[in-house]
């Protein structure tokens, strides 16, 4: 494999920084820091009181439905049931995860500062105006961390992958590289991708052995005190790698907002839990890991789309993982629908496809069962798409059949076990996030239910999918073909109620599933709202 290398004179590039150029940006909105984020002493102790009722509220429902299940109409009544247990499993593990416990405690026997660093900005053609930015902020971060640390070495190096991806205007990427005096690494032959271009780049600059990895994806402006942050905890040699909270600075877009809103409770709270019982695993970017955790496995897994989980879940009985809550860098999130299912469905085939290859690896000696269980939950998260489509297509079948899934059910039964259950899980994430965020999470999560089957499918079947970068900017294209699945749904939602209403099922059969159906049309509209119907065109947005 060969490669284009540009390496300019290092000494240059304080000079080359273009600080009239970063005076003049506009400062970004100030983004959320565990301080600012800090729940109040009320809050917490409400969190803990919703806490336990949903643990109890939970087990008392699953029961329940255990005990009323219908078996003559297994084919209906069976997928079900096993929907609501894995539903009930993840509500518990939510739980598990959140539940307060100690930070866990890192040593100091040796000086992290030594450690050579290497700090990675792969591209593939994001462009000047996003990836500009980036190389800016990472020589920023740099100048903080050696006037600090004077025997520091921090060297940037681009990985640029513009070359082999076809891009029109790769050549730019090396001129900026260039112009900026940083590295620059051009991959003339691909495979792996991101993280084939990774360790192409780290193998020509000989960032191997006892020396730190950044990864920063091209629209990730590091902080000035990233550095400073993030290499800290390396002082125990036991850490192999420092993950940082992602937040999306383009709140200007509504789908990067509402995206936002989803992310915020994973690295909010589901990555604070991990990180507790030593399972936070690697998230793509604004991470720092050592390289000898990266040499053990052979670099980054380049059979994977989703390397960060992929290395995370093959290393992780072997070392230590630490996680920083606070925004130490921001980056660009969907702009629109059709960007959003891509990212989405690209974690979903990842996720699902390391587990399948890889879930064999959690019964190794060093993984603790506290390791397993979060492994487990990630790697089955993103079946809840399949969840959501059992869900929906019961309560349809359910309606236009007028079989039931359950027997010797009473309006009064449904009342005391089903919704003190609803109430009380809905309530737990909204004290601990919000109401206006917990809703925005709720519907774009759930519109992704359908795309989610299909990745599910690309992953069991080993379906050869290539990897698609998230656009960074706002497509010219509408939404339409993204969002056909949904209005197929629709359609089928308003015809079942519609048939519904005219048979005379008793209520105690069809209240539910005309509940769902109708929870289905409710989550499912605003995706209308947010999709965009006429094609434009809009300018990167760096």
């Amino acid at each position: 494999m060969t490669s284009k290398l540009i390496q300019p004179e290092i000494a240059a590039t304080e000079r080359l920084l273009d600080i009239e150029t970063i005076r003049s940006e506009k400062p970004s909105e100030p983004s959320p820091s565990l301080e600012q984020t800090a729940p109040s002493t009320a809050r917490r102790a409400a969190a803990y009181v919703a806490s336990i009722l949903t643990i109890l509220f939970t087990l008392r429902y699953i029961l329940w439905r255990c005990a009323i299940n219908n078996w003559h109409n297994w084919w209906l009544s069976c997928p079900l049931l096993a929907a609501e247990i894995f539903t009930a499993m993840h509500i518990l593990g939510y739980q598990y995860t959140v539940w307060p416990r100690r930070k866990l405690a890192t040593s100091s026997a040796q000086n992290p500062y030594a450690l050579p660093v290497f700090i990675f900005i792969p591209t593939v053609n994001e462009g000047a105006s996003i990836l500009g930015p980036t190389i800016r902020g990472a020589i920023e971060t740099r100048r903080q961390y050696v006037k600090a640390h004077p025997d520091a070495s921090v060297r940037i190096v681009v990985c640029n992958d513009g070359r082999v991806a076809n891009a029109s205007d790769w050549q730019s990427t090396d001129k900026l590289a260039q112009q900026r005096g940083v590295e620059c690494v051009t991959r003339t032959v691909g495979g792996g991708a991101k993280a084939g271009n990774i360790e192409n780049a780290r193998r020509i600059v000989g960032a191997d052995g006892d020396c730190l990895i950044v990864v920063l994806d091209a629209d990730q402006i590091a902080r000035p005190d990233f550095l400073l942050r993030a290499i800290e905890p390396f002082a125990d040699p036991t850490v192999g790698w420092v993950q940082t909270r992602q937040f999306y600075r383009n709140q200007e877009s509504r789908i990067a907002r509402w995206a936002e809103a989803q992310a915020s409770l994973f690295y909010d709270f589901v990555c604070p839990g991990k990180a507790a019982v030593n399972a936070s695993f690697i998230c793509g970017t604004n991470v720092v890991i050592s390289a000898q955790v990266l040499d053990q496995i052979g670099g980054f897994p380049q059979d994977s789309i989703t390397e960060d989980f992929a290395a995370s879940i093959r290393t992780h009985h072997q070392w230590r993982s630490v996680y920083i809550q606070d925004v130490l860098a921001e980056g660009l999130g969907p702009m629109d629908l059709t960007a959003y299912y891509v990212q989405q469905s690209r974690w979903a085939r990842g996720t699902i496809g390391v587990l399948l290859t890889d879930g064999k690896r959690l019964v190794l000696p060093g993984f603790t069962m506290r390791q397993r269980i979060q492994y487990l939950l990630s790697g089955t998260h993103y079946l809840c798409g399949l969840r959501d489509f059992i869900f929906l297509g019961s309560a349809v079948l359910c309606l236009v059949t007028a079989r039931s899934p359950v027997q010797h059910v009473t309006l009064a039964s449904i009342a005391s076990y089903l919704l003190p259950y609803i109430i009380a899980t809905q309530a737990l994430i909204c004290i601990q996030s919000g109401v206006k965020p917990i809703l925005r999470s709720m519907i774009i999560g759930y519109s992704s239910f359908p795309i989610l089957v299909v990745s599910l499918i690309e992953a069991l079947t080993n379906r050869r999918v290539a990897f698609i970068v998230t656009p960074k900017s706002e497509s010219m294209h509408s939404d339409l073909r993204a969002i056909v699945p949904h209005i197929v749904v629709v359609v089928v939602c308003l015809a079942a109620l519609a048939y519904a209403t005219t048979t005379h099922t008793a209520w105690t059969i069809k209240c539910i599933p005309f509940f769902w159906v109708t929870y289905a049309l409710t989550m499912l509209l605003p995706t209308f709202v947010l999709a965009k119907l006429t094609p434009t065109r809009i300018a990167n947005r760096g």
